[in-house]
């Protein structure tokens, strides 16, 4: 499974937004900011009861992922605070 599905429980887009290179289109930013609303929903208790609202973040993601913009690190063993919002490499790519 790509590292992009394992998003944390943080509340990364603020911050990791702000880091972000210049490249990233108003377009993206507001994916992301959807995808993190969805994420807040998705893994609340009780906040996804049929399952929706973690479907619809799983297709920004792929969206996300299509358009090469991946939730991961550079780092060779990362763990999650090292995880922004970077331009997916060629082990990121879907086929």
């Amino acid at each position: 499974m790509l590292a992009l599905f394992m998003i944390g429980a943080t509340d990364y887009p603020a911050a990791a937004l702000a880091k972000q290179p210049p490249q990233m289109s108003a377009k993206i930013k507001a994916l992301i900011r959807k995808e993190d609303a969805l994420d807040d929903r998705c893994r609340a208790p009780g906040g996804d009861p049929n399952g929706r609202v973690c479907l619809e973040r799983g297709r920004i993601l792929l969206k996300l992922t299509h358009l090469g913009w991946c939730w991961d690190s550079e780092k060779m063993d990362p763990i999650e605070a090292d995880n922004h919002w970077m331009r997916c490499s060629d082990a990121h790519k879907i086929p």
